[in-house]
């Protein structure tokens, strides 16, 4: 099955569609070395969906892709997620989740980037890749503000800890606790 940028196997699910409604009750499906599941709902005189799904190893590419972000980081990816959008505006976004990602790595562009103000140009303290044990968030949905209130990264070079939210296409307002070893 393909609905780029997500591309599956083995899809099973339950479509059905009435007046009012139309969508899968549940589905599941197969990608990379993993398995995505859950369930989508359109609702045709509000002009909006609301899905659910769950997921296990699934390569973190597909959600980079799907976000239209920047491929920040390699691995697999474990979550879930529930969002409600209205057709018409891709800013109306309301929903939670959280993901969480094991024996993943950061991109080294993506890191001499993103700290590069705060270390004065001298981008020689970072490591040319991060390869992390442990990558956790907590992420909130409301409108095109994205919070994340928790961001917890372990590796052996370095611990990070951060709270914060940014408007999508907007400002970034973020507290972030980085220690180097």
């Amino acid at each position: 099955l393909e609905v780029p940028p997500w591309s599956g196997t083995d899809f099973k699910g339950h479509a059905y569609q009435s007046e009012e409604k139309s969508g899968l009750d549940s589905y599941t499906a197969k990608v990379g070395d993993g398995v995505i599941e859950g369930s989508y709902v359109s609702n045709r005189a509000e002009n909006s969906y609301t899905t659910s799904a769950t997921w296990r190893n699934v390569p973190a590419s597909y959600f980079m892709d799907h976000l239209d972000q920047q491929r920040m980081f390699t691995g697999n990816m474990d979550g879930e997620v529930t969002y409600t959008q209205d057709r018409d505006d891709p800013r109306s976004v309301v929903g939670k989740g959280h993901f969480d990602m094991g024996d993943g790595q950061f991109s080294a562009d993506y890191l001499i980037g993103l700290f590069e103000r705060q270390l004065a140009g001298d981008v020689s303290a970072l490591p040319p890749s991060l390869k992390f044990s442990k990558l956790h968030s907590n992420v909130e949905f409301e409108r095109d503000v994205v919070k994340t209130p928790d961001i917890h990264l372990e590796s052996d070079a370095m611990k990070l800890d951060a709270n914060g939210e940014f408007v999508i296409d907007g400002d970034m307002d973020y507290t972030i606790k980085v220690a180097f070893s």
